[in-house]
């Protein structure tokens, strides 16, 4: 289970996508804006890439910010901010 799971279960589902799954279930080693679009896309029909997009940085931001949170997991989740794709 990730550490990030205090997130996910905040996070509400659109279009009965839940968006916010990705972070539970991979590790934070793992992740990337490409393996979270994919794996949406993979498994539902009503993906709203924007939503996809949208959702994947806000759920970084927070955990970036939440100090209960391991410097290890912020700093994976810094760098995808950081490094993050202006287009959609």
């Amino acid at each position: 289970m990730s550490i990030a799971i205090t997130y996910c279960s905040t996070q509400e589902t659109l279009n009965n996508v839940p968006y916010g799954k990705y972070f539970e279930y991979l590790p934070y080693e793992n992740w990337s804006l490409y393996n979270y679009v994919l794996l949406i896309s993979e498994n539902y029909i009503n993906v709203d890439k924007k939503e996809a997009h949208r959702t994947f940085y806000n759920i970084l931001r927070n955990i970036n910010n939440n100090l209960y949170i391991s410097q290890e997991v912020r700093n994976i989740a810094l760098n995808l901010l950081t490094n993050k794709k202006v287009s959609i």
